[in-house]
């Protein structure tokens, strides 16, 4: 009796035993599917380009002292819901095998690329973001026109600067960056002052004659770099009847961790940055340069629809309290094409054109 309690004992242990192997087994394949899983995720996330669904993110700090960038923006308000302008794989450029070699094991992060056109209030085909704190009429100023009068083959009346002119833009749309990728460059191939060069050109070929600054002002120190601009900009106005003032930049949106907003638009065809307008308030002269702004972006909707980012009025100077006709304008960001970057500097010398043209013909 006591022999065969012991052996059905024994078998039940047996079972319990074997039970509990089972499991411990199971749950070992679980998570080992599970790691797996884990690392091809991670491995699909930072793969060249193919990104999961675009999040939207803030922007870098700005300088002390009053550099500009998105982070003067809100960036909820002016990305569009929509990504229709979602790169193509076949628009993308290809990596030389040196290029690939030389990033070999390399991070790469996502770039999110949208056409931003809402933000603050709309006013016809335009929206202006007025972060001052205080009202301004801009209905009614829409109404009036600049308060200068440009004359064609004169002597420079318009100067073109770079606060940071050492802000630059990618060589190649690859769909994504690498932890190295540059953003700043004395090389004008792939740099604002390139843009400015664009702009200036469209200029020179519309009648106005201009002078385009390529002083350094962000090179050897980034701080600092507008109290140096202005005496660029005070140095230009001795010696010439200077009457208009662009301080050429290129923005940044986003963040590695959530993919960096590269904003574009396309004219006939062809695909371009967009452009960000932006006007300092806090002094008495002000109002002058808002009506430029919205003069000048009216005319660049008009011409090129979906052109500008919804413009930014701030509580700030930016060195356009040092002349009437200043203004401050950003033309993508630093993972743009240069190709795109320069196509908008064109688009934007034909804009400032007909504006001037409009303006001297009353």
């Amino acid at each position: 009796m006591i022999k065969t309690k012991l052996v059905t004992l024994i078998s039940s242990f047996c079972v319990i035993l074997a039970t509990c192997c089972f499991v411990v087994h199971t749950t070992h394949i679980i998570e080992n599917v599970s790691c797996n899983i884990g690392v091809m995720a991670a491995k699909t996330v930072f793969s060249n380009g193919d990104f999961p669904t675009p999040i939207q993110s803030s922007s870098p700090s700005s300088e002390n002292g009053g550099d500009t960038s998105a982070s003067l923006n809100d960036p909820e308000s002016n990305r569009s819901d929509e990504n229709d302008n979602e790169p193509n794989s076949q628009e993308r450029d290809t990596e030389s095998i040196e290029e690939r070699e030389r990033h070999k094991n390399e991070r790469t992060y996502k770039i999110i690329e949208s056409q931003c056109k809402s933000g603050g209030e709309k006013y016809g085909d335009f929206c202006v973001k007025n972060a001052t704190g205080h009202n301004i009429d801009i209905a009614a100023k829409l109404k009036e026109r600049p308060y200068f009068d440009l004359e064609k083959n004169s002597p420079p009346q318009i100067l073109i600067l770079h606060t940071h002119t050492t802000e630059s833009y990618m060589k190649k749309n690859l769909g994504f960056f690498y932890e190295s990728s540059p953003t700043r460059s004395k090389d004008s191939n792939c740099s604002v002052v390139g843009v400015g060069e664009c702009i200036s050109k469209e200029l020179l070929s519309g009648g106005y004659n201009v002078i385009h600054d390529r002083t350094f002002h962000d090179s050897p120190s980034y701080n600092g770099s507008y109290g140096r601009a202005a005496n660029t900009i005070k140095r230009n106005l001795q010696e010439n009847p200077i009457k208009v003032v662009l301080d050429i930049h290129r923005d940044s949106m986003g963040s590695k961790e959530t993919g960096k907003i590269k904003p574009t638009f396309t004219q006939n065809g062809e695909k371009a940055a967009q452009i960000m307008i932006l006007v300092g308030t806090s002094f008495p002269n002000s109002s002058e340069n808002i009506v430029f702004a919205l003069n000048l972006q009216e005319k660049l909707e008009h011409l090129f629809p979906g052109i500008t980012r919804p413009m930014y009025l701030c509580d700030a100077t930016y060195n356009m309290n040092i002349t009437n006709g200043s203004l401050l304008i950003e033309v993508g960001t630093e993972v743009n094409t240069a190709k795109e970057a320069f196509r908008s500097g064109e688009l934007l010398g034909k804009a400032l054109v007909e504006l001037f043209d409009t303006i001297s013909s009353g």
